[in-house]
């Protein structure tokens, strides 16, 4: 499933990866919340995430996402998974994934960054933290460093 919340063509484009509901949409009202805005778009699996990544189903008119938070810790296709499958997929070596989940553990750490996140993040459980956590990660991914634009 994919859903636009600021959607415009010019606007980064971000894929927000989360089997929970609620964690989406908690994620979703600190992207609005924040001041810059994205088009941002949903996978609720990591099944879901590689069809959109391929343009597949109903995934086949959503832009290639400039940036792509993943939850690592999901249901039969968990992040580790899409990380393993992404290199397989043509035109997906410029999105930049920031692994985000609730566990601080240095060996899960270690690993994302080893299987190619740019990024690692800890979701915050408290909801004043999270929406500071997602302003810090859109004013560093689009205000400070330059991206190539999506295709």
């Amino acid at each position: 499933m994919h859903q636009h919340t600021l959607a415009t063509s010019h606007h980064p484009v971000v894929l927000v990866v989360e089997d929970d509901i609620y964690s989406w949409l908690l994620i979703r009202e600190c992207f609005h919340l924040c001041d810059i805005p994205v088009e941002l778009h949903w996978a609720n699996s990591g099944a879901a995430c590689l069809e959109y990544l391929r343009k597949e189903g109903m995934y086949s008119g959503c832009p290639t996402p400039n940036l792509m938070l993943l939850d690592l810790h999901m249901p039969l296709m968990d992040g580790w998974d899409v990380l393993a499958e992404m290199a397989s997929v043509p035109g997906v070596g410029g999105v930049r994934t920031v692994a985000f989940s609730s566990t601080c553990n240095p060996r899960e750490i270690a690993r994302a960054y080893h299987m190619g996140c740019a990024s690692f993040a800890t979701k915050p459980i408290d909801f004043d933290e999270l929406a500071q956590c997602i302003r810090d990660i859109a004013h560093y991914w689009f205000r400070v460093v330059r991206l190539p634009q999506a295709a």
